[in-house]
């Protein structure tokens, strides 16, 4: 007679996700989702990292055009393993919010509508969001004078790396033009690390981050605050987790004084200006 079977993982539930209406050409392509168990009473550990910069291989799309299928990309985690004590967690009854650049799969595509469903996970234990529309659309031309200008020589579309890589003055960085700018959250996370330093830097520049952007404008306005005020980051990441409960571990890392911005200001090879 063999032992008691072991019991099994919880289960992913399906993604919900928060996306623009329209994107542009060349441009990164962002969503929104949280990470949530299943069932209510459950938690979640050793998932693959995506981080706003870099999703490896656990994010996957299947798109179509017209109602028929244009691209297919199953997400499959390769090298991730799933008993590695490494790797992205839910808190049990709790959620976990991804930001994630999608263009990788758009590359190929013109400009057109089209019914995306993404999904997460590695080939065995993934999940997968209900079909959403978008548009993508051709750069106007200021748009396609951002191009020129920022495209990254080092990778087409790596606009995560240029947006943490530190300019070669600081008069290079410029804050959105407002809230059409397909590079609104890269330009906004740009000037905050290199441009005016934290007692000068206009919080006002965060207006631009509206819609799906709202949890991570919050979290933004609290750490600029934080930086001012440091006695209030506590305080600070209390109020943003109770509004935006997927940013938990962000504000827990701003309550300690860690900071996704600041751990980068503090890495600049010369002070703000």
């Amino acid at each position: 007679m063999g032992g008691p079977e072991a019991p099994s993982r919880p289960k992913l539930a399906p993604l919900v996700v928060e996306h623009e209406a329209e994107y542009v050409v060349g441009f990164p392509m962002y969503v929104a989702f949280a990470l949530r168990a299943e069932k209510p009473n459950a938690g979640l550990t050793r998932l693959p990292v995506v981080t706003w910069r870099s999703s490896g291989d656990a994010l996957g799309v299947r798109v179509k055009r017209g109602g028929a299928l244009v691209k297919k990309d199953e997400p499959s985690a390769e090298g991730f393993r799933e008993d590695w004590e490494k790797g992205l967690k839910v808190p049990v009854g709790g959620q976990t919010r991804i930001l994630a650049d999608v263009a990788q799969f758009f590359e190929d595509l013109p400009p057109g509508a089209y019914s995306v469903e993404v999904g997460y996970g590695t080939a065995k234990r993934q999940t997968w969001s209900k079909p959403f529309p978008i548009k993508l659309r051709a750069p106007e031309d200021a748009e396609a004078k951002d191009l020129v200008l920022f495209r990254p020589a080092h990778g087409e579309m790596d606009w995560g790396r240029w947006t943490v890589e530190e300019p070669a003055a600081p008069n290079a960085v410029f804050p959105p033009r407002d809230k059409r700018d397909p590079l609104r959250w890269n330009k906004t996370l740009r000037y905050l690390l290199y441009g005016p330093d934290t007692e000068t830097v206009d919080i006002a520049v965060l207006d631009v981050l509206d819609g799906m952007w709202i949890p991570e404008r919050d979290a933004l306005r609290a750490e600029i605050l934080a930086w001012r005020e440091p006695s209030a980051a506590k305080r600070l990441a209390d109020e943003v987790t109770a509004k935006h409960p997927g940013l938990w571990e962000d504000m827990n890392a701003l309550a300690a004084g860690q900071g996704k911005v600041a751990f980068y200001r503090r890495r600049r090879r010369r002070p703000g200006p």
